[in-house]
């Protein structure tokens, strides 16, 4: 049989009927002679089939697959390394501009909440009750000795 006399089945009417053949035989319908008599076209068809599609889509799938790899758009190193620099520099100096979480709920030094806080800190150290002003130039001088 060539690729122009293979019947309009299809591959999947052909597994079927190869399927409903092999149940005949199994339920004992249908004798072994028959049942190979009736399988051998039906398989050989089969296999007509199969060779006579083109391979092409398969290459093709895998070719695209591969074209569309190739051809997605990635970023480079360079600006991948100066988007990682530039998170950086604004992550330190947005801690140094800022402070800590714990720095920035008392406030920037020498206002009421700072002044509080530093009092609050001598007090519980010494035990006596310290002035805004001491307290204050007790946290400029820690600052600029820490």
């Amino acid at each position: 049989m060539t690729a122009t006399e293979i019947t309009p089945y299809p591959i999947t009417a052909l597994r079927q009927k190869l399927q409903q053949l092999k149940a005949l035989h199994d339920e004992g319908t249908l004798g072994a002679e028959a049942y190979a008599s009736a399988k051998a076209p039906l398989e050989r068809e089969l296999l007509d089939r199969v060779m006579a599609q083109p391979a092409a889509p398969v290459a093709a799938a895998a070719g695209l697959a591969a074209a569309a790899s190739a051809s997605t758009p990635r970023p480079s190193k360079n600006l991948l390394g100066g988007l990682s620099v530039a998170v950086l520099a604004l992550a330190v100096g947005g801690y140094l501009g800022f402070g800590s979480p714990a720095m920035r709920s008392a406030g920037p030094p020498g206002s009421a909440p700072a002044a509080e806080a530093a009092q609050d800190m001598v007090a519980k150290l010494s035990g006596a009750t310290v002035t805004a002003a001491a307290a204050t130039a007790a946290v400029k001088q820690a600052m600029a000795h820490g």
